[in-house]
């Protein structure tokens, strides 16, 4: 019995005005987390449709980007396509060189991906021609010149092919004779992009076939 009376003298844990405020407190926390999730929900989809709108706008430019790109390769393309030989050119060259002899010439190209493009159509025209199709790529500065430009030795053959290749409109400055004046201490000037026996080929087309004046003066003698 006197353990009854002891148990019933305990009083239960925590008190009742404890247990209220605490009750109290975990509601106001548990409608605090609420409200809180909702307005973190709310910010999520909110966000998430920023950013959704911000993608759609990177895209957008992304394509409008592309599309400028894409425009400009195929005026790309379009230039560097002016820029190889034309099946009408090569025909022209192959007749008027049949049955006649051809020097071997070597091609010198400038570091360019245009001039690499012509150059190389134009060493293949060459090969098939007979010539050795020898190449070399400049890596140095690119000179002042530009075209493609004939630089002989001046033997008949020289001439004659120079005028084949103007007269195609490929070749539009020549000196088949190899001479290029002299320097002040009168040393004949030899061109390093161009020496006797090569073909240059610059960084654009010429603005006009410009002929050297041993070229004229070999036309007049055969006239």
């Amino acid at each position: 019995m006197a353990d009854k009376g002891s148990q019933e003298g305990m009083g239960m844990w925590p008190s009742e005005a404890i247990a209220a405020r605490l009750y109290d407190v975990a509601n106001i926390a548990l409608i605090v987390v609420l409200i809180g999730g909702v307005i973190a929900t709310s910010l999520v989809i909110w966000m998430g449709n920023v950013k959704e709108g911000y993608l759609k706008k990177h895209l957008a430019d992304t394509q409008l980007e592309t599309a400028r790109l894409q425009q400009a390769n195929l005026e790309l393309q379009k230039n560097v396509r002016g820029r190889e030989i034309t099946d009408q050119q090569h025909d022209q060259i192959i007749a008027a060189t049949k049955g006649i002899k051809v020097p071997d010439l070597v091609t010198y190209i400038v570091r360019d991906p245009e001039a690499n493009l012509y150059g190389i159509s134009l060493i293949f025209l060459f090969q098939e021609l007979g010539m050795r199709g020898l190449t070399v790529m400049l890596q140095d500065q690119p000179p002042m010149q530009t075209g493609v430009m004939y630089c002989g030795t001046g033997s008949p053959e020289d001439f004659a092919f120079a005028k084949v290749l103007m007269d195609a409109g490929i070749v539009g400055v020549g000196a088949p004779g190899g001479e290029f004046g002299h320097d002040t201490n009168g040393n004949k000037i030899v061109l390093p992009y161009c020496p006797p026996g090569s073909v240059f080929v610059g960084l654009r087309n010429p603005l006009s076939n410009i002929r050297s004046p041993r070229l004229k003066t070999l036309e007049n003698k055969d006239q």
